[in-house]
């Protein structure tokens, strides 16, 4: 039998890979846009990694602008 992962190592891996996730920025390169790393020390990325380009907003403090009250 093929089983899935429990449901907290699964968390635990997303956990994880969320705070190893690599900021990325779009650059053309030879006519194509590509997602290259921001941070110096980081040359390229595993196609297993997390990437983004936008920081997630902070759902805990609240925020005016969008009329968020906060989870604090």
């Amino acid at each position: 039998w093929r089983a899935l992962p429990t449901f907290d190592s699964i968390g635990a891996t997303l956990k994880e890979r969320y705070a190893l996730a690599v900021e990325v920025k779009r650059k053309k390169v030879k006519k194509e846009k590509q997602l290259v790393p921001i941070h110096k020390g980081k040359v390229s990325f595993r196609t297993d990694e997390l990437v983004y380009y936008e920081k997630s907003p902070d759902y805990c403090s609240p925020d005016i602008k969008t009329g968020s009250v906060g989870t604090e």
